[in-house]
């Protein structure tokens, strides 16, 4: 067990730091590069005997020049406290451990797999209350399909949430895999039309559905099989995105608007990009700049601040700038994309509209 007085936020002390005030460690902020300074996929040569380091850049900068008390990254420059190239440097001298993260789960792990256990899931308290919270106003569908039975609602972002009778968008859902209050409310206003509804909700069953179409890879028939069912102008769409993000090309992404990019992952053909760089290498700059801290000089070119502000925001943040969904393609049928890209072109040759913007981040931005 490590001593609560030799922790701060992250990072466990082992030998002296005097660079810095311990207590600034805790930081919410300080606590981020911690995580990030042991998984950010960096290169870096440790010069043991005059403890400095030598990091891989991700801006103009050939490199970062790095010791304990200071660093020529743009976010020491900018903040002028312990970025992740100073925390790892510090924890490969072994004058700090960054112990891993402790789970913070929002549910009762224990609860939840009871009431995902039970034999009538909307008679659970959990679920009961997430019933009376669908009937509030603020939980009010922006659109209604009643033919498809699916809805829209207002997101805590600038992305709303899509809703069927069994899945959603927000996060509720994605964490708990149970019925959300969008659902909820989804259900009372198809019922509120008259409208009979079958609904037998089995998380057990829509997770494994999800896993067998993640780990397995489609071959061309199959693919294209999904693909041909699509509209022509999600197909036209889908051509471009596979072009940009094919041939093994892992810092390739496209924002696609949110119709076509929840039929795309909803076939398993993309994903949503859970690359906090490549995301925000699609929002505007002015939208960017809002986000650095009060008093901050924001860097004149994009990459930088990107780069600057990939310490400072979560996925969910960094997709709430952008107007759609930022892309890329699943594992399971990134191995056909050259392949599906010819044959959409072939069946689909006199169409010249563009239905995405298409990024490829790896011209500016690193993986992050």
């Amino acid at each position: 067990m490590i001593e609560n007085r030799t922790l701060y936020g992250r990072c466990h002390v082992i030998k002296d730091w005097s660079d810095w005030e311990y207590s600034l460690h805790s930081d919410d902020s300080q606590i981020v590069r911690q995580g990030r300074a042991m998984t950010y996929p960096f290169t870096f040569r440790v010069n043991r005997n005059d403890q400095t380091a030598r990091f891989s850049s991700t801006s103009q900068l050939p490199y970062y020049d790095t010791t304990l008390s200071s660093c020529t990254c743009g976010d020491f420059e900018c903040r002028k406290l312990p970025c992740k190239h100073i925390y790892r440097l510090a924890s490969e001298l072994g004058i700090i451990e960054i112990i891993k993260r402790q789970p913070n789960h929002s549910f009762d792990k224990k609860k939840l797999e009871e009431t995902k256990n039970s034999s009538n899931i909307d008679n659970e308290p959990d679920q009961i209350k997430r019933q009376k919270s669908s009937m509030s106003s603020k939980c009010t569908p922006s659109e209604i399909d009643f033919e498809n039975k699916t809805a829209v609602f207002k997101g805590s972002g600038k992305s709303p949430y899509s809703t069927t009778l069994t899945t959603c968008t927000c996060r509720d859902y994605f964490v708990r895999k149970l019925p959300c209050k969008h659902i909820y409310r989804l259900r009372y206003e198809l019922n509120s039309r008259g409208l009979a509804i079958e609904f037998a909700f089995s998380p057990e069953i829509e997770t494994a559905k999800i896993d067998t179409q993640k780990n397995i890879q489609m071959n061309k028939t199959e693919a294209l099989d999904i693909i041909y069912k699509l509209p022509v102008n999600v197909q036209i769409a889908y051509k471009d995105f596979c072009y940009t993000c094919g041939n093994n090309n892992k810092h390739g992404a496209g924002l696609m608007d949110n119709y076509k990019a929840d039929l795309l992952i909803e076939n398993h053909l993309a994903k949503v990009c859970d690359n906090i760089q490549l995301i925000l290498a699609f929002a505007k700059m002015s939208d960017l700049r809002k986000l650095l801290p009060a008093g901050t000089k924001a860097p004149a070119k994009k990459v930088d601040l990107i780069n600057m502000l990939s310490d400072l925001v979560d996925i969910e943040q960094a997709q709430s700038l952008v107007f759609g969904k930022v892309l890329q393609l699943s594992p399971n049928i990134e191995h056909l994309a050259a392949t599906i890209h010819r044959e959409l072109c072939k069946s689909h040759s006199s169409q010249t509209e563009l239905h995405i913007q298409i990024g490829n981040a790896d011209t500016s931005v690193k993986s992050d």
